[in-house]
């Protein structure tokens, strides 16, 4: 084979064989570039890609990590409103304390109290919520049950809100109020 070039190549004028070996040369050069140079370069260029999208990614993270302490601040604010671990029992009894301590700080007497765990979204509400549903009876003057309403509502640590309440006086000639009312607490899941 490489004689039959050779021979091939003898018998060419200068000028063909100027002209054939230019050729070569550029055949020479197309394959090289088409098998080995095009696959380095494309490559490259992937693999400068993928450094721009970490460099972007990292990036972010270092946004995030640059205001940690404020993410942290700002989670704790709604660390009361995120299911603990713990029973529903336990947050049942918990919440009914509050309750317990909240009408006692607005000198109000619980007669009755009960707690009830209710899904929320039994009720067509987000289903990534729990609702505790406290039922109380309880009896004071106007201004204290006022107190009391106004602490419930105010409670930030806890999602606190009156759902329904009645208020019937005691007597004919008592001041005294009796009070009957759902207070309810969401919880995130």
């Amino acid at each position: 084979m490489i004689a039959a070039l050779v021979s091939f190549v003898s018998r060419l004028t200068k000028r063909e064989r100027v002209a054939f070996y230019g050729a070569l040369i550029v055949v020479s050069f197309l394959l090289l570039d088409r098998l080995m140079l095009r696959p380095i370069l494309t490559k490259i260029e992937d693999l400068d890609k993928e450094i721009a999208e970490d460099e972007v990614s990292i990036r972010k993270a270092l946004g995030i990590v640059d205001r940690e302490e404020e993410l942290l601040e700002r989670s704790g604010m709604y660390a009361p409103y995120l299911k603990k671990p713990g029973s529903d029992e336990e947050e049942k009894l918990a919440l009914m304390e509050h309750i317990q301590g909240l009408a006692s700080k607005s000198s109000v007497a619980v007669e009755e109290i009960r707690a009830e765990l209710k899904l929320a979204e039994e009720e067509g509400e987000n289903a990534a919520l729990e609702k505790y549903v406290v039922s109380l009876r309880c009896e004071g003057e106007m201004q204290e049950l006022v107190s009391f309403f106004y602490d419930i509502e105010e409670s930030k640590e806890r999602l606190l809100k009156i759902k329904n309440f009645s208020m019937v006086l005691k007597g004919k000639d008592s001041s005294a109020i009796t009070c009957t009312m759902e207070i309810s607490r969401h919880i995130i899941l």
